[in-house]
Formats: structure tokens, C-alpha cells, sequence
């Protein structure tokens, strides 16, 4: 849309307000709200004269994004509208999966149908309600079509004649985002690489400390391939240029000079708790990125997203264990990549125990791993929690479960509660008082990465936690950051003594 905000007719703003059952105390306060605008010219930096506008939203009002979306809905029930008539059609990704017509961000409008005269005319007919309506204006420079390949040059004209925009071939970006991911992984996100080389060669040129370094590499340099990162897993080749380029700018490397890296960059992204600086390992940030979009999956059933990818991908299971599959787009290798994290940070609780299996699930609530380590011998390898149940007294089946397992596991098994409600099976995150956060997933996935390449870290004694206590306090004393991160690095025995220097 042309000027999304600024072309909102109030009167339209109040009738969606109304429609969608707002009390008129509320519906008038918020129109209160709107209709006071004013604005003023500054002329030699004093304010002069008064504008009062007689329509659109104050942009940079918190409220004003979410008065937009009221407006969009009325475009939201003219599509729909057309639907249910049978005018217009969407387009589902698979035989069974639910039909899309349209797709919304902000201003930011796709709408999928067929690429046929009527459903065209059907199209133009509700964007011509909508903007007669709301006030809006489609922006024809910025509208263009996409056509699949089976669709002759005549409809195509005519559908662009129609609408008066260009035909792409393919996007090159949506809301920042490649679209389509070929082969050439690497070279699509690329432009990441980039934008931190861009950042970085800003500051190398400035006299800055170490504290300054680290806020900038936190806050800025790891911080801006996240919203990519959301979505798509990037290549492990990228990840350690990306991590190369910030490991030499902390340790003070400028233009192509090269300085000592003192400690590995990936025991500097150990919490600080642990002797490190708690920078972001890319790899293992990438993959609890992507599982929070697949916890959201999995918590979500009745999310437009996992009925999608439900039908496509994994049909006859749970996203847990859904495979690749034949010909997956790149979003959905992404999400399938962090299914390992989302299974090592989540756990069961039983309800019916129907969904849990005995061996190779964590639900032991007691226990550190929360698996059975106990081989199996009288039952199936595959068997349900659910036959360890007396399904007419609700209750566990002690008998079996104490000649079935160790003595300290059927203790353990026993202990759990079972409600004769028969709720279903549930999955809770483990760490974070069963609350999913990227935190927690980002130190699950990390110990993930280090046990696929064998790395064996050091068990927990009463050294270790000293150690821990120590770290704490030396980064929450009182003193400037400077002089903490030099403390610091004389603790870790990097500073470049003669000796340090030698070895």
C-alpha cells in the first residue's frame, strides 16, 4: 500500500472498530485519540503554524500499528468473503493442506488465485472496495506477479494489464529474507557477512577497550544475522567467517595485521560464569533459533504453520519426528536441523503416557537425564508408557514396573502422579522453569554441537564451582568495565608477559 498510515480514513477506522464488537467508550477514546492530531513546520527551527490533518495515524505511535491492523481486516473479510462465494480461490502447498489466499505483514500484502480473467477481475473488485473504503492506495511501482510455469503469455498480459505491474521471474528479497534457496547456499546469505565486515571495519579504526568491544559485539556485530537466523540455518562455512572476523576484532586486529588469539574463540563463548565472555557461537545461536520456531510448531497444533507443514512433511507422525523428506524447501531442512536441540531440552509429562515411549524419551522427572538406562528385556523396545498403567484403577502397575526395572528408576517411576482424568501427554521445556527460552536452547544446542564433534567436557567437582563463585564476583564488583576485563585476563593468564609471550 501507497502511504499506508497516512491515508487511513477515520470514519473507516470507526466503522471496524464497531464491526468488530468494540464498545463505543472505547471506540470513542480511541477515535479521540486519532482526530487530535496536530502538526507544525519548523522554519529556522522554530515552529510555525498549525496543520490539522483530517485523516490518517500518527506514525511512531505505539497504538498505531495495531489501529492499522483493524483496518486490514476489512481487506482480510473481502478475500474472504470471495472465497466462501467460490470467486476466488487460494493456493495449498499439498493435496490435503489447508488453502492460503492471502498473506499479511503491516502494509506488506501477498494474495494468491488463479491466474484466470474472473478470479483476476474478482481480485481488483475487493482492492477497489478497500481502497474506495479505507482510503488506501495500492502502489503499482512496488506491486508485481508471480505466474508458475504452466501459465500461458496471453493470461499473463492480460493479468498484468490488469493490475498495471510487472511480472517477476523470481523475488530477489521478501522482508529482508531470500525467498528461494538454491544450491548456492552460501552465496545467498552472503550479504550477512557483509554487513558485519562493513560494522567491524567502522570500528577498528577507534581507540576502544576491551568493554567497549564486547558491548559492540554483543549488542551489534552477533546481533544482526538474528532475523535471519530465525528462519534459515546458515552454513557452517559462513558461521566460522563470521566468528574469524569478530574473534580478530577483539583481540585488536586491524586492516590484515594479525594478533594473538590468547583463548579459543569457542571457550570464549562459555557463559562468564564459567572464565569466558559469554559471546554467541553462531552455530549453536543458529539452531536455538530455529528451535523456537519448532517448539512453536510443536506446542501450536492449530497454527496455520503446522497445518501446513503437517500435511507436507510429516503427516503420519509428530514434528518431533518428522524426516527431511523428497524435495524439502530449505525453510523446512532448517527446522528438521534443530529437532536433535528440541530433544534434548524437553521432557514429558505423563498424562494417558499413549505418546511417550518407555526407553529413549526423557520423562523421569528424578533423574538427571531423564531416560531409562535399564535395557529391556521383558517388554518391546518401542513400548508405550501407557502399558505400565492399570488403565481401571488409574494407577502404576507396581508389580510389573519392579521386575521390569533398577530399584532406584521404579522408585522414581512411581513417584510420578497420574491424573484420573486421563489428560493427554504433554512436553514442557526442561531447563527454565519449563518455559522455553533461547538462553536455555542455546546451551543445549551448544553441548549438542561439542558432543557431535567428540569434544568431552570437564565433569562438575567442588574446584569448578569455587570457580564459578569466583567469576561471579569478579564481574559483579563496582568498578569500571575496563578494569574487570583486565582482572580478567589476568586471572586467564593472557596477558603478554614475557613469559605468556614466550610460550
Amino acid at each position: 500500500m501507497c502511504k499506508a498510515y497516512d491515508c487511513v480514513e477515520w470514519a473507516y477506522l470507526g466503522s471496524m472498530m464497531r464491526k468488530m464488537g468494540f464498545e463505543e467508550k472505547w471506540v470513542s477514546l480511541i477515535m479521540m485519540c486519532v482526530t487530535t492530531a496536530s502538526f507544525s513546520v519548523l522554519i529556522n527551527g522554530e515552529p510555525r503554524g498549525t496543520i490539522t490533518p483530517s485523516r490518517g495515524l500518527r506514525q511512531g505511535n505505539p497504538i498505531s500499528p495495531y489501529l492499522f491492523l483493524l483496518c486490514a481486516e476489512g481487506l482480510t473479510a473481502l478475500i474472504r468473503k470471495k472465497e466462501a462465494e467460490g470467486m476466488t480461490r487460494g493456493v495449498p502447498v499439498s493435496r490435503l493442506a489447508p488453502s492460503i489466499s492471502y498473506l499479511f505483514f503491516a502494509e506488506d500484502c501477498i494474495i494468491f488465485c488463479r491466474a484466470t480473467m474472473e478470479e483476476c477481475r474478482q481480485v481488483t473488485s475487493v482492492l477497489e472496495v478497500y481502497e474506495k473504503e479505507s482510503g488506501q492506495k495500492l502502489n503499482r511501482e512496488k506491486t508485481s506477479l508471480f505466474f508458475s510455469k504452466n501459465i500461458n503469455e496471453d493470461i499473463q498480459n492480460f493479468v498484468k494489464n490488469t493490475f498495471e505491474a510487472q511480472i517477476v521471474k523470481q523475488h530477489e528479497k521478501y522482508l529482508g529474507l531470500p525467498p528461494m534457496v538454491g544450491r548456492g547456499k552460501k552465496k545467498a546469505f552472503s550479504c550477512i557477512k557483509d554487513q558485519v565486515g562493513r560494522k567491524i571495519a567502522g570500528w577498528k579504526g577507534r581507540l576502544l577497550s576491551n568493554a567497549s568491544r564486547e558491548i559492540l559485539i554483543k549488542a551489534v556485530a552477533q546481533a544482526t544475522p538474528t532475523y535471519t537466523m530465525n528462519c534459515f540455518k546458515l552454513p557452517d562455512s559462513l558461521c566460522s567467517e563470521i566468528n574469524s572476523m569478530v574473534g580478530g576484532f577483539w583481540w585488536g586486529q586491524k586492516d590484515k595485521e594479525r594478533k594473538i588469539a590468547w583463548v579459543l574463540w569457542q571457550n570464549l563463548c562459555k557463559p562468564k560464569a564459567e572464565g569466558a565472555l559469554g559471546f554467541r557461537e553462531l552455530r549453536a545461536f543458529n539452531l536455538a533459533l530455529l528451535a523456537k520456531q519448532g517448539w512453536r510448531i510443536q506446542q501450536s497444533p492449530n497454527s496455520l504453520t503446522h497445518r501446513v507443514l503437517k500435511t507436507k512433511y510429516f503427516a503420519d507422525s509428530s514434528f518431533m519426528d518428522a524426516k527431511v523428506g523428497k524435495n524439502p524447501s530449505y525453510i523446512w531442512r532448517s527446522k528438521v536441523a534443530a529437532i536433535p536441540v528440541i530433544k534434548e531440552g524437553a521432557k514429558w509429562v505423563v498424562g494417558d503416557g499413549r505418546s511417550i515411549k518407555i526407553w529413549g524419551e526423557k520423562w523421569i522427572p528424578s533423574t538427571e537425564s531423564g531416560r531409562i538406562i535399564t535395557l529391556s528385556t521383558s517388554m518391546e523396545s518401542g513400548a508405550k508408557v501407557v502399558s505400565l498403567i492399570v488403565q481401571e484403577r488409574v494407577e502404576w502397575d507396581a508389580a510389573l514396573i519392579r521386575c521390569t526395572f533398577l530399584p532406584h528408576e521404579a522408585e522414581a517411576i512411581l513417584s510420578i502422579p497420574i491424573s484420573p482424568m486421563k489428560p493427554l501427554d504433554s512436553q514442557v521445556w526442561a531447563k527454565s522453569n519449563g518455559i522455553f527460552t533461547v538462553k536455555s536452547a542455546h546451551r543445549v544446542a551448544a553441548k549438542y554441537l561439542a558432543d557431535l564433534k567428540g569434544r568431552v567436557e570437564s565433569p562438575g567437582c567442588s574446584e569448578n564451582s569455587k570457580m564459578t563463585v569466583f567469576w561471579k564476583v569478579l564481574w559483579n564488583l563496582k568498578c569500571p568495565n575496563k578494569i574487570k576485563h583486565f582482572m580478567w585476563r589476568a586471572c586467564r593468564n593472557v596477558l603478554p608477559t614475557k613469559q605468556c609471550l614466550l610460550h
